[in-house]
């Protein structure tokens, strides 16, 4: 998985210059701004195991102490996210949010149910889901431990490592718009 920022010795967001280059928007972003997006929509993030809108919530809470503010309201920003997203997209990483959205979902359900069968039901499915979620970072896992090898032992570098992604994400975009 790729590293597109890290947080330096002085607490501050330090995004990848390769990052920067490939996502032009980031450079006409405040800091705030930027933190927001990566606490709202990186993999990584330390809100990353809630459904989307609630690590919105929490990472504009974060950034600016309320969750009053709309920080996505702008073009440069809503070009700033998509291109943020395009970067570390990851379609297995995709299906491991919409499987932790509905657990999150079951979850809700499961305290709400009554009958026995309903209650059966809503556990076997949390399971089945949270067991396929284990299989798929097992599987993330063990390939981020074999670096991508090429012929010859060469290694990708990180902006063809981005480009790779983009390139998945264009194609997991145009495929929605196909659908819709």
């Amino acid at each position: 998985m790729l590293t597109l920022f890290r947080i330096d010795s002085k607490n501050k967001l330090v995004i990848d210059k390769d990052a920067t280059k490939m996502v032009p928007e980031f450079k006409n972003l405040k800091t705030e701004q930027l933190m927001y997006i990566v606490l709202a929509y990186d993999y990584r993030s330390k809100f990353h195991q809630w459904p989307e809108e609630e690590r919105k919530r929490k990472a504009c809470f974060e950034v600016y102490g309320t969750i009053d503010k709309d920080p996505e309201d702008g073009k440069i920003i809503s070009k700033a996210i998509e291109g943020y997203i395009g970067l570390q997209y990851d379609s297995r990483i995709e299906t491991i949010k919409a499987y932790n959205e509905k657990v999150f979902k079951l979850n809700g359900l499961l305290r709400d149910a009554d009958s026995p069968k309903d209650i059966t039901d809503n556990i076997k499915s949390v399971e089945q889901l949270t067991q396929r979620i284990e299989a798929i970072r097992k599987e993330i896992d063990s390939e981020q431990l074999k670096e991508i090898e090429l012929r010859g032992d060469g290694k990708l570098s990180l902006v063809e490592k981005i480009h790779m992604m983009e390139n998945n994400f264009s194609d997991y975009v145009r495929m929605k718009r196909k659908i819709n």
